[in-house]
């Protein structure tokens, strides 16, 4: 989910995480050093141990400020073939601002593995 600074976007998804019963991840980039790209895999890891450990069908992984992180993209690619390899059913929702998600870390396609939602002021 993309769309310009302060209109919402971390703010919908934690208030619509709090009303549904389902097995969830939250995390922000705000904090993570910009060339840290592996925060990427160390929070998907985590993800699917806490599914393995609840033994949910389904997961909830979101992770917010992406674009925050150098070559986001590339691990997000990585992550998401490996699970669909393994048939790891893991959702993942990225959140970040469109216009610098756009210019930075968006390197590799990722076509065919999200769909792209922009949010309006």
């Amino acid at each position: 989910m993309a769309g310009p600074r302060q209109v919402g976007k971390s703010t919908l998804v934690i208030q619509v995480l709090a009303k549904i019963n389902f097995p969830h991840t939250f995390a922000s980039a705000d904090r993570v050093e910009s060339s840290d790209a592996e925060w990427i895999g160390a929070l998907w890891e985590e993800a699917r141990s806490k599914k393995r450990f609840t033994r949910a069908a389904e997961y909830i992984l979101v992770i917010d400020e992406i674009h925050k992180i150098d070559k986001w993209s590339e691990y997000v690619k990585a992550e998401w073939d490996k699970d669909t390899r393994l048939e790891n059913n893991i959702k993942v929702l990225i959140l970040g601002s469109s216009r610098i998600l756009l210019k930075s870390g968006l390197d590799e396609s990722l076509a065919g593995r999200f769909c792209f939602r922009e949010m309006e002021k």
